[in-house]
């Protein structure tokens, strides 16, 4: 399929200013020589404020994830890899799988998907003219799927995640906060 780069740059632009009207953080990236914006999110452990210090003192660990965002003019993609498969408990896998599936049924705009890998993302699609109140909403979902994630590995034994530094597979969480520029 031919990307047509004039008609992904004003899609782009436009998103930029959601996200700017939103104060969060960007960069700008090329996935696969195609223009991308991402940004990251880390989230630290809601309990025991003491402990999650200290771990992550010792760690230097947190839950952190990238969310690219891509176009093709037509559609706009949100995509963050939640969990990796080599990260995840094997004997457990099953559950995870069946946990993310009923979230996507219990909660109307979080949709988790697999790649064909097993590893598992968090994302949103919409046409490219969304309003900023719909990309808006649609974005959110994103970040509570991310907290729903670290809920349901939290209950098989998994602490901390971090999809940030993966570069093993062909999907777009091959990108690593090192290779961002942000604004």
């Amino acid at each position: 399929m031919e990307i047509d780069l004039e008609k992904i740059k004003p899609v782009l632009r436009r998103i930029e200013g959601y996200l700017d009207k939103m104060e969060l953080n960007y960069g700008e990236i090329e996935v696969d020589e195609i223009p991308a914006i991402v940004l990251s999110f880390t989230f630290d452990d809601k309990e025991d404020d003491e402990k999650r210090t200290n771990e992550m003192e010792k760690t230097g660990i947190r839950n952190q994830f990238l969310v690219i965002i891509t176009t093709d003019g037509e559609w706009i993609a949100i995509k963050s890899l939640v969990g990796s498969v080599k990260d995840l408990p094997s004997k457990h896998l099953c559950e995870i799988y069946q946990d993310c599936l009923q979230a996507n049924y219990a909660l109307e705009e979080v949709t988790f998907s697999a790649d064909k890998e097993g590893d598992i993302f968090v994302e949103a699609d919409m046409l490219s003219d969304t309003r900023f109140e719909d990309f808006r909403e649609e974005f959110s979902s994103i970040v509570l799927g991310m907290r729903v994630f670290i809920d349901i590995i939290k209950k098989y034994g998994v602490g901390n995640v971090d999809t940030s530094q993966h570069k093993d597979s062909k999907e777009f969480h091959h990108i690593t906060l090192k290779d961002v520029i942000y604004r």
